[in-house]
């Protein structure tokens, strides 16, 4: 096991990104499963960043040679989750907005509608 600077800066950088993950999860500007799944991307980074022999196992079981090439192959993969994840939620809120705008509409139809009726019975002329 050789430690090298840039593992270190590697280490360094994932354990900051970590301590800002919380610090946003603690403020609520993220969730808290947006915020669980990066601090365990940035802890595998920090760890692997100081065992990289242990990447190699995962390279062997995947049957490949080359570790970045393993590497690059799963944050691909990773990414494109992440987008599946965030497309879906961008849909389900644009139906969300869609049902809320026909409510409001409705609603403002209805309460329209009982001001003219109002209207119309204050303006009548009383018989005598």
């Amino acid at each position: 096991m050789k430690i090298t600077s840039i593992s270190i800066i590697f280490f360094i950088i994932a354990c900051f990104s970590m301590w800002r993950t919380i610090v946003k999860i603690k403020k609520e500007t993220i969730g808290m499963r947006s915020g669980i799944l990066w601090i365990v991307m940035w802890a595998g980074v920090g760890f692997f960043s100081l065992f990289p022999e242990l990447l190699d196992i995962a390279v062997r079981l995947a049957q490949m040679k080359i570790r970045i090439v393993f590497i690059l192959l799963v944050t691909v993969f990773i990414l494109f989750a992440l987008v599946f994840d965030y497309a879906s939620r961008m849909d389900s809120m644009q139906r969300n907005i869609v049902k809320l705008a026909r409510e409001i509409a409705i609603i403002n139809y209805k309460l329209e509608k009982e001001e003219l009726a109002k209207k119309s019975i204050n303006n009548r002329v009383p018989e005598e």
